[in-house]
């Protein structure tokens, strides 16, 4: 295998796996519910934030494995 493959896979999975979940909850309980805004934009923005956040240690893992 490719050097670093491992770290860019579970790098990408917690990516995913944040960013969806909290696409659908903003989406779908707090935009839609709560403040009655049908829209996909702020969910998506703020899903992604919240995922490249919480995903960045395992972007310096994988930066420093690929070396």
């Amino acid at each position: 295998m490719c050097k670093g493959f491992n770290a860019t896979l579970v790098r990408e999975s917690v990516f995913s796996l944040i960013h969806y979940n909290a696409y659908r909850f903003l989406k779908d309980d707090i935009f839609n519910r709560a403040l009655g805004i049908d829209s996909a934009f702020y969910p998506a923005f703020l899903a992604g934030a919240l995922a490249i956040t919480l995903s960045q240690p395992f972007e310096v893992i994988r930066s420093k494995v690929s070396l």
